[in-house]
């Protein structure tokens, strides 16, 4: 049973590190549990593009250190759901470009 907590422990850690953007939903239940701050500084540590992202109507205001010191986006604003989309298109098309200049000095 311990095994199989640590591999799915290490497998969650490595799609991380991988991860180009990580979304971190925060509501007023989850923003105090460890595994969102260690989930996000993974991403964070590995150049991920973070988000934090409240929902379920805890306000940015409430959001604490660390992820308090990100661009946090508000799930109920029109304005901030289209400025996280913006940002996450920006990161998509910015890694295609990287992909397609690689591949063509490949040719």
């Amino acid at each position: 049973m311990a095994a199989d907590v640590l591999a799915e422990f290490m497998d969650q850690r490595l799609v991380l590190k991988q991860a180009a953007v990580v979304l971190a939903m925060l509501s007023r239940e989850s923003k105090s549990r460890p595994w969102i701050n260690f989930e996000a500084g993974v991403g964070y540590g590995a150049g991920a593009l973070v988000i934090p992202i409240v929902v379920r109507g805890l306000a940015k205001g409430e959001v604490g250190l660390p992820l308090g010191q990100l661009q946090i986006r508000d799930s109920h604003e029109g304005r901030d759901m289209e400025a996280m989309l913006a940002d996450v298109e920006g990161l998509v098309n910015k890694c295609r470009t990287t992909v397609v200049r690689t591949v063509g000095s490949l040719i």
